[in-house]
């Protein structure tokens, strides 16, 4: 799960799906928005920005993380969310980072 801003978020988004990461969540305060980057296929399908607390607790998110990210989302930023196997959670963060992520947490 990473935070970027919304200018960087396209970018992080081609490079995940030219390394196969596939099913991938994009969540933004505009859904349409948000729909226009991704298609809604990834770990938090179906959740708007208005629903995503309880949606990342389940996940074992912290309280200060959930505020962390709702106040940055206001700020028109992106949540990007997927599921990768282990062996390529180093590939997947440094593309986030390279790409301007602001804030990266594995679930």
């Amino acid at each position: 799960m990473s935070i970027l801003p919304y200018q960087s978020a396209n970018t992080a988004l081609n490079n995940l799906a030219e390394a196969d990461f596939e099913n991938i969540s994009v969540i933004m305060n505009e859904t349409d928005k948000a729909r226009s980057l991704a298609d809604d296929s990834g770990p938090l399908r179906g959740v708007d920005a208005n629903h995503l607390p309880p949606a990342l607790k389940k996940y074992g998110i912290s309280d200060n993380t959930v505020a962390s990210v709702q106040d940055a989302l206001q700020k028109g930023s992106v949540l990007i969310a997927f599921v990768t196997i282990p062996a390529s959670v180093d590939a997947a963060n440094e593309m986030l980072r390279d790409a301007g992520a602001t804030q990266t947490e594995i679930i």
